[in-house]
């Protein structure tokens, strides 16, 4: 008998243990030596079957669902009974073309708020969460952008269905953007609002709270971050993990490992990672000591830049 479309078929040669990774380091859980806060709960997918470009929002929740019940950390929420019982209701709403557009507009207003008023916002604690401390030290209106591009991503990925791509992060932003809007305009008595809210935003936020933990690893991590987003009508929107802020920008005047700064004068003293060109060394030892952290965004950015024909050779 044939799967329903949007389900993933593990079986015992298939076992969701395959493709489950640590989001830290990038390496099988079962070989990962990470330590300390986020250990043991910060689990992503890698690699697994891509979905049909075709499927409609409550087959992209059947996905969605599937991974949060073999995920280790997701799977004591029923997420097949909340998809039995709850998910039609929870598309319905979300495929109304006005609520819709008030989603989008409540994200719009809440990135305008964060603009004007960024104190009473904490506009620093979500820069903070949303790019960790190279982003806390950017401007507050650089701050705003890149807020605003992982509130736009959450927002899009949430009304297509697409929930295995949204971040802690984004999930948080949607959930804010409730939570401070104008009740008179977004009343949550309002039948599609109000079941977004409560089947919807609310409940995604339990399981990725569930299952990632309040660092800045964290935050930043969706269940399948590598993948672009589906349904969204926008093709502009990258994975999780090319939008992060943190693994693209982090100490680019430094050595990523040692923390040594880029010489001031005429000459550079670091060398860039030949493979991506996004971040720097002083030396071979240090590179492969950082490797584990870095290669995540690393093999990204190289097949970014295989597929655009650029590249260098700093560092071997």
């Amino acid at each position: 008998m044939a799967s329903p479309p949007g389900s993933i078929n593990f079986t015992s040669n298939n076992p969701p243990q395959s493709y489950i990774h640590c989001g830290r380091c990038d390496d099988h859980f079962l070989i990962c030596s990470c330590e300390g806060v986020g250990h043991g709960t910060d689990y992503i997918y890698k690699n697994l079957p891509p979905p049909s470009p075709n499927l409609t929002p409550l087959e992209r929740l059947r996905r969605f669902s599937d991974l949060v019940s073999v995920s280790p950390t997701m799977k004591h929420f029923a997420a097949h009974m909340w998809l039995r019982n709850e998910a039609a209701d929870l598309v319905t709403a979300l495929t109304n073309e006005q609520a819709q557009a008030q989603l989008r507009q409540m994200m719009e207003e809440y990135i305008e708020m964060l603009s004007s008023k960024p104190e009473d916002l904490g506009l620093s604690q979500m820069a903070n969460i949303v790019g960790s401390t190279p982003l806390t030290e950017k401007s507050p209106p650089e701050q705003v952008k890149v807020i605003a591009t992982e509130g736009r991503a959450a927002i899009a990925s949430f009304i297509a269905c697409d929930w295995s791509t949204v971040t802690k992060a984004g999930i948080l932003l949607i959930h804010t953007a409730f939570q401070v809007s104008d009740e008179q305009k977004y009343p949550i008595d309002d039948l599609n609002l109000g079941t977004i809210f409560n089947k919807g935003v609310d409940c995604l936020k339990s399981i990725l709270d569930m299952g990632y933990s309040n660092t800045n690893f964290g935050w930043r991590l969706a269940m399948e971050p590598d993948r672009q987003p589906q349904g969204t009508n926008n093709s502009n929107i990258q994975s999780a993990t090319r939008r992060d802020y943190f693994l693209r920008y982090y100490n680019s005047t430094h050595c990523q490992m040692c923390g040594k700064e880029e010489d001031g004068g005429g000459g550079s003293s670091l060398k860039m990672c030949a493979a991506c060109r996004s971040v720097k060394y002083c030396n071979v030892e240090c590179q492969k000591k950082h490797r584990k952290f870095h290669k995540k965004l690393c093999k990204e950015i190289e097949r970014e830049l295989m597929t655009t024909g650029s590249g260098g050779l700093e560092l071997d």
